[in-house]
């Protein structure tokens, strides 16, 4: 393949595909953290790379570089590289697409991702995204997506995983999706939603849940005991944060009250949170801009 960079052919029992992209698509970058967890946990192997000459601007995403020795400096270029694992206790193993959205070429992109999970023999597919959310970080991590196979429509709703009605311009997920579909290869894609308030990045508690619903919507049993001490520590982090911050400490008790008064059970809140939230998020907004202005102007 010509937009590709093969360094092996793995040969594996019917795998199944993650992917997760950089960028517009990976608020508080809890897409990416979560499939950074599971490459560096299950020690995969990386075997092809997209040629990022193809698909990326530079301008927009600038190559890095560093200092090794005093007289030389090594470039990193945008990547998209492609991983393997074997699961020895499993009937299938597993490919991880990670990398950063194309700027160019969608079209091509996923096709020539299309033809190589085609070749790999991928039976499934699961996208990882990242949207910011005006929620408390004390509920458990929230979820939205959708699928274009009904086998996985149906243990998603299960697993507590709402269908977006989201409509307005789209990340490469969905264009890859379709492609792959074309390809006759199903796929699900899983958004986690992080509160607009917490900026540490990764958001592991998020990514977390992201990799819970995978490993249950696929049936892949990972060891996310890593990711929960994360989760639990940056839920220490977070109140460490709103408890120095009087104006932040506000807004997250407006965000409790909102939800608690809305509902009085945890599935009709979930289901407020994934569906309905225009009302309360409204006020919300209204309420954060009133304490950033009393806060300008005490400068």
């Amino acid at each position: 393949m010509d937009y590709l960079v093969e360094y092996e052919r793995p040969s594996l029992k019917e795998p199944y595909l993650l992917a997760a992209f950089a960028g517009w698509p990976d608020a508080g970058e809890v897409a990416t953290g979560a499939l950074r967890y599971l490459v560096t946990n299950l020690r995969a192997t990386r075997f092809a790379q997209v040629d990022a000459q193809e698909f990326f601007v530079f301008t927009f995403e600038r190559p890095t570089s560093s200092v090794v020795e005093p007289s030389k400096r090594i470039i990193t270029w945008p990547s998209v590289d492609f991983y393997y694992w074997k699961d020895p206790d499993n009937n299938h193993d597993l490919v991880m697409l990670l990398g950063i959205e194309p700027n160019l070429k969608w079209r091509t992109f996923t096709q020539t991702v299309a033809a190589l999970m085609t070749e790999l023999g991928v039976k499934k597919t699961v996208t990882f995204g990242g949207t910011f959310d005006s929620l408390p970080h004390t509920l458990d991590a929230q979820m939205t997506g959708h699928s274009n196979d009904h086998d996985m429509q149906e243990r998603m709703k299960e697993l507590g995983v709402h269908f977006t009605r989201y409509k307005g311009p789209t990340s490469i997920h969905t264009p890859l999706m379709d492609e792959l579909l074309n390809h006759g290869i199903p796929g699900a894609s899983i958004w986690g939603h992080a509160p607009d308030y917490v900026h540490f990045s990764p958001n592991i508690k998020v990514s977390h849940g992201l990799l819970q619903t995978a490993s249950s919507l696929l049936d892949m049993p990972f060891d996310l005991e890593e990711a929960k001490a994360a989760a639990t520590a940056l839920d220490r982090k977070i109140e460490q944060s709103i408890d120095t911050d009087p104006d932040l400490s506000s807004y997250v008790s407006r965000l409790k009250e909102a939800y608690e008064e809305m509902t009085e059970t945890v599935d009709e809140a979930q289901e407020a949170i994934n569906w309905n939230p225009e009302a309360i998020v409204k006020d919300l907004e209204e309420f954060l801009r009133g304490q950033r202005g009393i806060s300008q102007g005490d400068r």
